[in-house]
C-alpha cells in the first residue's frame, strides 16, 4: 500500500519511506518498535515484547497500587492534624516519593490502556 504519512496506513501499520532494507519507495508495514507482529492481516497480534510489557506493567500496577493508597491516606492524616505539620526533610521526601509513585502508577495504567487496545 502506498502512503504519505502514518495516517494513510490502516490499523497499527506505519508508513516507511526510502528505507535501505526494502526496494519499495513508500509502503505500510508493521512497526515492531511497539511490540506488534505482522502475523495478522493488519499487524494486530501481540509479539513477545508486548506480552512481556503487559505482564510487567500489570505486576507493577498490582504491587504499587496499595502503596499509593497508603501514602495518600498518610498524606491526608498529615494535613488533617495541625500539630503534626512540621515540614522537615523527611516529610518533603515522603511527599515527593508519593507524587512519584502516583505518577508511576498513572503512567502504567495509561500505557496498559494504550498497548492493550
Amino acid at each position: 500500500m502506498d502512503c504519505e504519512t502514518d495516517f494513510d496506513c490502516p490499523s497499527t501499520l506505519v508508513c516507511y519511506k526510502d528505507v535501505s532494507w526494502d526496494e519499495r519507495e513508500r509502503f505500510c508495514d508493521c512497526s515492531t518498535y511497539y511490540g506488534w507482529e505482522n502475523l495478522g492481516s493488519n499487524c494486530t497480534d501481540f509479539g513477545p515484547q508486548t506480552r512481556f510489557y503487559l505482564s510487567t506493567a500489570s505486576i507493577l500496577l498490582v504491587v504499587a497500587l496499595p502503596f499509593v493508597f497508603i501514602a495518600i491516606y498518610d498524606m491526608k492524616l498529615f494535613f488533617d492534624f495541625p500539630k503534626a505539620r512540621t515540614l522537615n526533610k523527611g516529610v518533603v521526601t515522603f511527599i515527593y516519593c508519593t507524587l512519584g509513585l502516583v505518577s508511576q502508577v498513572a503512567l502504567s495504567m495509561f500505557q496498559l490502556g494504550s498497548v492493550s487496545s
